[in-house]
């Protein structure tokens, strides 16, 4: 990536630790929870209009899956409705907006790595939820050409599966 302005989302977890290192210098604005609350319909454009980011990467996501299953709505408008609000904040200030997801939607039945394209079918709230902000994100991106998603690696592993071991 080669934008000198990045605001990461989701910076503390695991993931978005390891990207802030990687972005370095670049990440302008890399907001906490209590800083950046996504459910709030406002946050993301806030936060672009404050800190004038060429891109905005989202790394932030409510997947604790007990905690989900009690709280679906919860789940649904942190991993689904604020994505969705944040591609379309991004697209009206012609800013890229990165999502980034997880392999986990899908339901492990097939025998080959997953692709983006591969349809998520998941019974765990959580997932389903990030499922939907993912495909928010792929609409943002074909309707204005300023968006992009991703899932993490696709390494085969499904929610009922990791349910399962952990």
């Amino acid at each position: 990536m080669s934008a000198a302005r990045i605001a990461l989302i989701g910076a503390s977890g695991q993931l978005g630790s390891a990207l802030r290192q990687t972005f370095g210098a670049r990440v302008i604005a890399a907001p906490s929870h209590a800083e950046l609350p996504l459910e709030g319909a406002d946050a993301v454009a806030n936060l672009i209009a404050g800190a004038a980011p060429e891109v905005v990467v989202n790394c932030a996501a409510f997947h604790h899956v007990d905690v989900c299953e009690r709280e679906p709505e919860r789940a649904f408008a942190v991993n689904a409705l604020a994505v969705d609000r944040a591609a379309a904040a991004c697209a009206q200030r012609d800013v890229t907006f990165v999502t980034i997801s997880t392999d986990y939607v899908f339901d492990g039945t097939l025998e080959r790595a997953y692709r983006e394209s591969d349809g998520a079918e998941s019974g765990v709230p959580a997932l389903r939820s990030l499922e939907t902000g993912r495909r928010a994100a792929e609409r943002a991106a074909t309707a204005t050409g300023t968006s992009s998603c991703a899932r993490a690696a696709s390494s085969g592993r499904s929610a009922r599966r990791t349910k399962a071991t952990r």
